[in-house]
């Protein structure tokens, strides 16, 4: 597991930066890891501890630095995607997605409001947490790029870059190597769906459907199985 440092010096981690490694009781001599997931990990080892002030100091004993490429290629092998245009879930739901989304090969996700979403208030700063935390988990060394934008942008990029449309028709052929497909772009609607008005202006764009087969899957798990 890492834990994500923002601005190490490489002596000092204090402040918010320190929370998490203090939540887990560390002694001196423990060895860790961290990242700022932006390529960069190193291994340190505590040298001191003071949890009144969140301050920890170490040692670094080990420092490498991987680019994105590298990192996805050798994280997720044929797996690796590019963008997830995600039509906005329910508060639920769109915290599950980001648990999920480090894990799922993704290196950028579009977020946008269709048609069927739910409307609410994004709290921007805790769903970054709650991504900055699996990221740790999943000892990512990169965190996704995540794009919140406004639905007609939304449209733009999904007309330029034309990534595939996860469907649960029973009418559309199921790509059987959908997963084996690399590079790829995948669009995926809300808990209700596509609208006809959305399906008419995929049509338009000349979008392909993919179908998983006949098991139905929530929105915000359909990332980790195209």
């Amino acid at each position: 597991m890492f834990f994500f440092v923002q601005n190490f010096d490489g002596e000092t981690i204090q402040g918010d930066n320190a929370n998490h490694i203090l939540s887990t009781h560390p002694i001196l001599g423990d060895i860790i890891c961290l990242s700022d997931l932006f390529g960069h990990k190193w291994v340190v080892q505590i040298k001191f501890v003071h949890k009144q002030r969140r301050v920890i100091e170490v040692i670094v004993c080990e420092s490498e630095y991987v680019t994105r490429k590298e990192f996805y290629v050798s994280y997720f092998g044929r797996n690796t995607r590019n963008i997830l245009f995600q039509a906005l879930l329910n508060r639920d739901y769109m915290e599950k997605f980001f648990e999920i989304l480090p894990h799922s090969g993704f290196q950028k996700a579009v977020i946008y409001s269709g048609q069927f979403s739910q409307k609410w208030s994004v709290n921007i700063e805790r769903l970054n947490k709650i991504l900055i935390r699996s990221c740790e988990q999943s000892q990512s060394l990169y965190m996704p790029t995540i794009e919140f934008v406004q639905n007609s942008v939304a449209m733009e990029m999904i007309q330029e870059i034309k990534p595939k449309v996860l469907s649960c028709k029973n009418d559309i052929r199921q790509n059987k190597n959908a997963r084996r497909l690399m590079n790829r772009n995948y669009l995926i609607g809300p808990e209700g769906g596509f609208s006809e008005d959305e399906e008419d202006l995929f049509e338009k764009f000349e979008l392909e459907l993919v179908n998983l087969g006949k098991i139905v899957y929530p929105a915000w798990l359909m990332s980790a199985v195209v």
